[in-house]
């Protein structure tokens, strides 16, 4: 493991206070949460420009509040602690509760944090995938205001976060949808603890067992997450059943392109894998549904 010693360590005690410790350092500075991702970084050498970490655990970010237009998930809930949230585990967000379930082991389920999930930008990560299905976007506070971008914009690559000079992930905002919607998430790794080979999550919306609206999303098969939309188009106005599936499953095969290839798997099973998890995923969600509406 490459040595990783940084000079500082700070813990502001307001946004604004760790928004100008950000700026002041740039790319010198990275925000800690659990430290999970850190490690893994460290780990391979991609931290050594760092001099300072910030610790933002006294910025009251720790709370999952329901909202008028939203659900909001501070940055600082652990997975752990979000996975207790009996909302997660039924209609529009059971994709979530399925993906919380699927990250392994518990001792960095209890100290990952929805914030490092999301703007870590690791694109074999569960949550941000199931987070992109049901079309959320990342709260980011900055040193003169605070914006939102939506998870699939804030992702733009491999490492690489839409985030400003002095600016944080403060929150993960969840719009409500209307309740005629179903979701799931599935996920295939080489070992229990590993992250994925693929995952894959989608969103419907049902009415009277007919689709409406579909997102289906795919991890691991490229830099960042993966909005498979003539997948999810191919479903809009056919019955929410098995038969419908295979309309998808063609329009896979272009809209995954050549995958990315790795030491987990090659492009061409990775491809493979997309295709069985698209079946399992919305098969899922239909019968959770129940085909009804």
């Amino acid at each position: 493991m490459s040595e990783f010693l940084p000079k500082h360590y700070f813990r502001p005690e307001t946004a604004s206070e760790a928004s100008q410790t950000l700026a002041r350092y740039k790319d010198r500075c990275i925000v800690i949460g659990g430290g999970t991702v850190i490690y893994e970084l460290a780990q391979r050498g991609l931290l050594s420009d760092v001099e300072a970490l910030v610790d933002l655990t006294r910025l009251s970010l720790d709370q999952v509040k329901d909202g008028e237009r939203f659900t909001s998930i501070g940055a600082s809930v652990s997975l752990s602690r979000l996975q207790g949230s009996a909302a997660l585990h039924e209609g529009r967000l059971a994709c979530i509760g399925d993906a919380l379930r699927e990250i392994r082991p518990l001792q960095v389920k209890n100290l990952a944090t929805v914030g490092g999930a999301v703007s870590s930008c690791i694109p074999f990560f569960d949550l941000p995938v199931a987070l992109a299905s049901v079309g959320a976007s990342v709260e980011l506070n900055g040193p003169h205001a605070v914006r939102s971008v939506p998870i699939l914009e804030f992702q733009r690559d491999f490492l690489q976060p839409d985030l400003r000079e002095g600016e944080f992930v403060s929150a993960v905002l969840i719009p409500h949808e209307m309740a005629s919607r179903a979701s799931a998430f599935s996920k295939f790794a080489l070992t229990g603890d590993d992250w994925a080979t693929v995952n894959c999550a989608c969103s419907l919306e049902i009415v009277k067992g007919v689709i409406r609206e579909a997102r289906i999303v795919f991890g691991a098969v490229a830099s960042k997450p993966l909005l498979a939309e003539r997948c999810g188009a191919a479903l809009v106005n056919r019955r929410a059943e098995a038969a419908s599936i295979s309309k998808a499953d063609e329009s896979l095969d272009d809209e995954l392109g050549e995958p990315i290839s790795d030491h987990r798997a090659s492009s061409a099973y990775r491809k493979r894998v997309a295709k069985l998890l698209l079946r399992t995923t919305l098969e899922r969600a239909f019968e959770r549904r129940g085909g009804g509406g």
